[in-house]
């Protein structure tokens, strides 16, 4: 099954080696001292790493496949790229470890080259005639990563991302990337230049000269794409919260036209308009309300459809009123964005939340 349709996932490949090198290594004489620290090194790393992120990316992708220490191979990496595009998956990579010029290492010292890169679509289609990888981002957190660049293009990823020379922030770029990518809808140039800005001015404070903070940027080739908001399968249950003083409240739900969604905010939650504290459903609007959706009752709660994540520009006009419960089917495509039903100048003096379970019936 090689076609995608809106039932498949969006799942993470995370390939993770990070063999307990630092710089302070090498500084052992006594190997079987260095063997112990190299491999408590490596174990806490990649640890942490791994729940690091599992939970940044939680209700993000539907799956993360974790390819870390004695998984992280060349063999298990063309099996996962296999398997994922046999189910009719769009997933992505991360890359977590070290490299050489066109060469990332991965468990016991295996090599992974940008020829055996180059291979692996030729290898799965001995074996499945006809395939297409459904590769959309390639991330590489390792040194040099942006010379493998063009081999992963080549075998249809849309995106390649990656430092050209030593990589000397690793940290916190890859954080900082995926959540303005992942959690914020910025592009993927966008979120790399934003994740170096940080990371330039946090490592500048360390004393890390300039040449090797410009020099640790990371190179985006292929496409500019956007993550596309988090897509809900069929029974699946999400919660959001909703502030009352956010103009825009960005839930990085992607729905689709034609789409069936149950929107319900639990128990007996309040918020208020200044002193005037009211449920999801609002209240009449008086002589001087001026709420943004002039038919439905001030301080309801509202949702918008944005072509966008988080480009408040990019509203396509299609709202619906949720109030405290609401069944509705998408009449547009698009991102969820929510709002209490306030004038735009008058948001400052609001407080409160709502948290509100969002279901996918069909």
């Amino acid at each position: 099954r090689q076609n995608l349709n809106i039932e498949n996932m969006r799942n993470l490949i995370l390939l993770q080696e990070n063999s307990g090198q630092v710089a302070f290594i090498n500084s052992i004489s006594n190997t079987t001292v260095k063997n112990i620290v190299k491999g408590f090194i490596d174990k806490v790393a990649e640890t942490f790493e791994s729940i690091k992120t599992s939970l940044q990316m939680a209700g993000h992708y539907d799956s993360i496949i974790n390819l870390t220490d004695v998984r992280c191979t060349k063999n298990n990496l063309l099996s996962e790229l296999i398997r994922q595009s046999k189910d009719g998956n769009m997933f992505d990579l991360l890359i977590l470890g070290h490299g050489n010029n066109k060469q990332l290492m991965l468990h016991d010292n295996e090599v992974l080259t940008d020829v055996h890169v180059k291979a692996m679509l030729t290898q799965a289609r001995k074996l499945h005639p006809g395939m297409k990888f459904n590769l959309r981002l390639v991330y590489m957190c390792n040194c040099y990563g942006g010379t493998m660049s063009d081999a992963w293009l080549s075998i249809g990823a849309k995106t390649s991302i990656g430092c050209n020379n030593v990589n000397y922030m690793p940290e916190p770029q890859t954080t900082h990337f995926f959540d303005d990518f992942v959690k914020k809808g910025y592009s993927v140039v966008d979120a790399c230049n934003r994740s170096f800005d940080v990371s330039n001015a946090w490592w500048k404070v360390t004393g890390l000269p300039e040449k090797d903070r410009r020099g640790s940027k990371l190179t985006v080739k292929g496409e500019n794409i956007r993550f596309e908001g988090r897509r809900m399968t069929v029974g699946e249950v999400l919660q959001r919260n909703i502030y009352a003083s956010n103009t825009h409240n960005y839930t990085s739900i992607y729905l689709m036209n034609g789409e069936k969604y149950e929107f319900k905010v639990t128990g007996s939650q309040k918020w208020k308009n200044g002193v005037r504290e009211t449920t999801a459903n609002g209240y009449p609007k008086g002589p001087f309300d001026f709420p943004r959706q002039k038919d439905y009752n001030v301080m309801t709660l509202v949702g918008e459809i944005f072509n966008d994540s988080n480009n408040v520009l990019s509203f396509t006009g299609t709202h619906f009123k949720i109030g405290t419960a609401k069944t509705w089917t998408a009449t547009k495509s698009g991102f969820l964005v929510c709002h209490a039903n306030d004038g735009l100048p008058f948001y400052a003096d609001n407080s409160g939340k709502m948290s509100i379970s969002i279901k996918r019936i069909s």
